[in-house]
């Protein structure tokens, strides 16, 4: 939702250093849509942006690899 609208307005996330992408197991159109936009805006634009997926039940290899090969 409110992430989203943000990234639309301005993909430079001015005032951002680190979006949490919290119960990142529940996948929903809105935050698989962010989760894109973001990886995108950190390769383009923000390549200090740092994102972290965070899920007591998830598939952390998986979330790490898509974050780049994240600890």
């Amino acid at each position: 939702g409110v992430l989203l609208q943000r990234l639309q307005r301005d993909q430079e996330l001015p005032g951002v250093d680190v979006v949490i992408i919290d119960e990142c197991h529940e996948r929903h159109l809105d935050a698989d849509t962010v989760a894109a936009f973001l990886l995108d805006v950190r390769e383009a634009i923000r390549p200090d942006l740092r994102l972290v997926a965070a899920s007591a039940t998830t598939d952390a290899e998986g979330w790490a690899r898509l974050l780049g090969d994240a600890p």
